[in-house]
């Protein structure tokens, strides 16, 4: 569990990491999934740091190639490709490099300058990394290059190289998410006690009285809202992936479930905002309760189950999410799930 201070802290870990940029929260992670007990310490706060000194480069090892480091060059690849493709699609974006080509660059500079990004790319190709995802590098006109890059001095200018690295959104966001999966990672013998007590929240959520709840949000308020918004494509699910925002709206209104099934519902409880305490198994909270509301029951039901089944929460699985299910008290309503899962996409 993420705390400040250290009052309740144990005194005896396996590991005990100091700073929690990324690589502190990536070392505590790594070392919960592998069964030892960690203890995670930070002067300050999780990412205190990182906006303010990182590039949020999420290079592929173009450095370690130029020094003949292969190796290492076709492993930060790999781990580039992972983390814009698996692990954090929706917080990486691919970056635009422009090496403009002007009357003072040589012919042997514009060749190592072509090579470089070409040797690049083999990079790219080797990790199997989408060429959607980082598209492969070409030469541009003068006019195109002075497009992308205005600033650039006009005469002289013969044309430029367009390469693509990977960059974060938000450095910070993926720091805490780190941290808050290390602490959410149970010991096998726990899991089964904390899907019971996300079931036993769920159901108590779900017998609130709905007079009692001023928020409303059933489908004929929730529909309008995501005709409006935003759509992230880069984080849809798996089963969605590569859908326009066009085939997900007509998905929506096609697929509009005849009948509601009215509760009070969390709105996006998944089992990182659920805070269990570790000893007791007792539900102490829960968070990010912005979209709380009468709603169909399947609106929490599709959720809680796709974060327990999720290949990003591998300490859970299919199992869990049927547990879940059984604990709570219901069969698994397949048209429901994958329609509240859809209108999920949208918020």
């Amino acid at each position: 569990m993420i705390r400040a201070g250290l009052a309740g802290a144990p005194t005896e870990v396996d590991v005990l990491v100091v700073g929690l940029g990324v690589t502190g929260a990536g070392v505590a992670l790594d070392a919960v999934t592998r069964g030892l007990s960690v203890l995670a310490v930070d002067a300050h706060d999780l990412a205190f740091g990182t906006s303010r000194w990182s590039s949020k480069m999420v290079h592929g090892g173009l450095r370690y190639l130029a020094k003949g480091q292969v190796g290492v060059a076709h492993e930060s690849a790999v781990e580039r490709g992972i983390l814009m493709e698996v692990t954090a699609p929706h917080l990486t974006r691919s970056m635009p490099m422009v090496i403009p080509i002007n009357s003072s660059m040589s012919r042997l500079q514009g060749g190592l300058a072509r090579a470089g990004l070409r040797a690049g790319d083999l990079l790219r190709r080797g990790a199997r990394t989408d060429a959607e995802t980082l598209p492969q590098p070409r030469h541009m006109s003068a006019t195109e290059t002075l497009a992308m890059v205005p600033a650039l001095r006009p005469s002289g200018l013969r044309g430029g190289l367009l390469g693509w690295d990977g960059q974060l959104e938000d450095d910070a966001r993926l720091v805490v998410t780190m941290g808050r999966t290390a602490a959410d990672h149970w010991p096998t013998e726990s899991r089964p006690r904390v899907i019971d007590a996300l079931a036993r929240v769920t159901r108590d959520l779900h017998a609130l009285p709905l007079e009692d709840c001023p928020f409303d949000r059933r489908l004929e308020v929730s529909i309008p809202e995501a005709m409006e918004a935003q759509v992230d494509l880069a984080d849809l699910d798996p089963e969605r992936r590569g859908w326009s925002r066009e085939r997900l709206v007509a998905e929506l209104l096609s697929d509009r479930p005849e009948q509601e099934d009215l509760v009070v519902c969390h709105g996006d409880l998944c089992l990182p905002n659920v805070l269990v305490d570790p000893d007791s198994f007792a539900v102490t909270g829960v968070i990010d309760a912005g979209r709380l509301g009468i709603a169909d029951r399947w609106t929490d039901l599709a959720i809680a189950t796709r974060s327990l089944a999720s290949p990003q929460n591998p300490q859970f699985g299919e199992w869990a999410a049927q547990r879940y299910l059984t604990a709570y008290g219901v069969s698994l309503d397949i048209q429901k799930c994958d329609y509240y899962r859809l209108l999920d996409e949208f918020f």
